[in-house]
């Protein structure tokens, strides 16, 4: 039963990929200062920056600097460029620049400081090859999170040629020419051991193909002779052949331990078999009891959340009309190398954003509000995670409309603290996460089912719980992301701050 686990673990990894940090602090990633010269820094350049203050540039940006403008001009006429920029202290710059014909310019040297005396971070690069005609180069700003950037974009005209543009004309030399090729001569040597490579690992499939030929041949003379064998082949004639000589359905297979027939028929995605089992009296709520399955503990898995997490809603439909259980969930264990307690159907379902099988579970009675309990979920902390919260982290409108309208809660928060990857989440609303996203569509569902537009995340700051996101609304959210549609309906639904 090699196939039960890892597209479980697959669907079970999507679970909970909301991977943006929330709602940390604002940092400041505006520039403080750009100055721009030709050629090579001057010297001295890291005495002045320790100082707290830049050498004066030599080049007039157009306009005049202003942090909150971000796209200059300038004039330029030698191939080679020194940038220098200092933003507030602990943020991240980058520079970067494209010659006029497209090709990355070269970066002639690199450094950039961040001191003790609050005099902020400095940048010091200097690119090369900036050909005759326009050339583009961008200093990126970006705060610690990782969150918020700011790219200041300049255009450097480079009015005329000169003579080391000459210089890359000229025939080379003897030596240059021997320079290149050997660097043509480790190329083809390069080029030769990655054939050489690819056909080893082609062969070494094509031998992995025979052995598992030469394995099925011989399996196969088993085909249909039990209730087992007929199931992993898909053989629905030999298991209706199993059922009439009057095999077990509930037994479980030898050699499986613990695996039911249905169970190895849901894996097999072999929906006739599973129809034929059912009608026989095969136990639909059966689970794995406590046991190492595979390496991995899968105690608790039943077949309804196994066919939910393989996606496969004919057998979904199936169980669930033969009375499978759609509220049970997965006890407290590790399951598989993750603790998963507490994942429902309904979760896995929207994990996979699946619409048409939370349609099914939806109608079929599912708990819309159940919430995993406090536990490490995926190396997250994420108890609280309602069908609806995760729904809206991952952007799902379809399924979110599915969920209010069969009345879901839109006022569900999360309980724990540290969700998602070591932020504070504990408070944070569904409204609040769909405001941080940018779901337009999802917050205008929110408010028109009632959401509380001016929810706080609880807490106290500068410290006590949460105290980088304590007393957030989602509409200070929304403004901070610069969402202004999401801004303007809240405004309009009465939000205040």
């Amino acid at each position: 039963m090699t196939h039960i686990v890892n597209p479980l673990l697959t669907s079970m990894l999507l679970l909970f990929a909301t991977s943006q940090p929330i709602l940390g602090e604002e940092a400041d990633v505006s520039l403080q200062s750009l100055q721009l010269s030709e050629g090579p820094p001057e010297p001295g350049f890291m005495a002045h920056a320790l100082a707290g203050k830049l050498p004066e540039g030599k080049l007039v940006l157009t306009p005049a600097f202003d942090p909150a403008v971000n796209s200059y001009t300038v004039a330029i006429s030698q191939p080679q460029l020194t940038i220098r920029a200092r933003a507030a202290a602990g943020v991240k710059m980058e520079a970067s620049g494209t010659a006029s014909g497209g090709d990355e310019l070269r970066v002639a040297n690199r450094f950039s400081i961040s001191n003790a005396n609050d005099h902020g971070a400095f940048l010091s690069v200097t690119l090369s090859g900036l050909a005759a005609g326009e050339n583009l180069v961008a200093v990126e700003v970006t705060d610690p999170e990782g969150t918020e950037s700011r790219r200041y974009k300049v255009v450097l005209t480079r009015v005329a040629e000169s003579a080391d543009d000459m210089a890359h004309t000229a025939k080379p030399t003897k030596a240059e020419q021997a320079r290149e090729k050997a660097r043509e001569a480790r190329e083809t040597s390069r080029e030769a051991r990655e054939k050489a490579r690819e056909v080893r690992r082609k062969e070494r499939e094509a031998r992995r193909k025979e052995q598992r030929a030469r394995a099925t041949d011989g399996s196969n003379d088993q085909k249909g002779q039990d209730l087992q064998s007929s199931i992993r082949y898909k053989d629905a004639d030999g298991v209706r052949r199993a059922i009439e000589a009057g095999e077990n359905v509930n037994e479980v297979l030898p050699g499986r331990t613990g695996v039911s027939p249905l169970l190895f028929a849901v894996d097999k995605e072999s929906a006739e078999i599973v129809r034929l089992l059912v009608d026989a009296g095969a136990d639909v709520n059966y689970t794995l009891p406590e046991q190492q399955f595979h390496s991995r503990s899968n105690s608790g898995i039943s077949a309804l959340l196994m066919a939910v997490n393989k996606e496969n809603v004919e057998i979904v439909r199936l169980l669930i009309t033969a009375g499978a259980d759609v509220n049970h969930v997965l006890p407290e264990q590790e399951f598989p190398r993750k603790s998963e307690t507490g994942a429902s159907a309904l979760l896995l379902a929207v994990g996979s954003g699946n619409e048409e099988i939370v349609r099914l579970l939806i109608a079929a009675g599912a708990d819309l509000n159940h919430a995993l309990p406090k536990q490490d979920f995926q190396s997250n902390k994420a108890a609280g995670t309602s069908a609806l919260l995760l729904a809206v982290s991952k952007g799902h409108v379809a399924i979110v409309r599915n969920l209010i309208e069969a009345g879901a809660d839109v006022n569900c928060t999360f309980s724990d603290e540290r969700f998602p990857a070591r932020k504070p989440t504990g408070g944070v609303s569904a409204l609040i996460l769909a405001a941080y996203g940018g779901h337009e569509e999802i917050v205008r569902l929110m408010i028109e089912a009632g959401a509380d537009v001016s929810y706080q995340i609880p807490g106290k700051r500068p410290t006590g719980i949460n105290p980088k996101t304590a007393g957030l609304t989602a509409l200070r959210v929304a403004k901070a992301k610069d969402h202004s549609g999401i801004v303007e309906l809240l405004g309009k639904a009465g939000a205040k701050r």
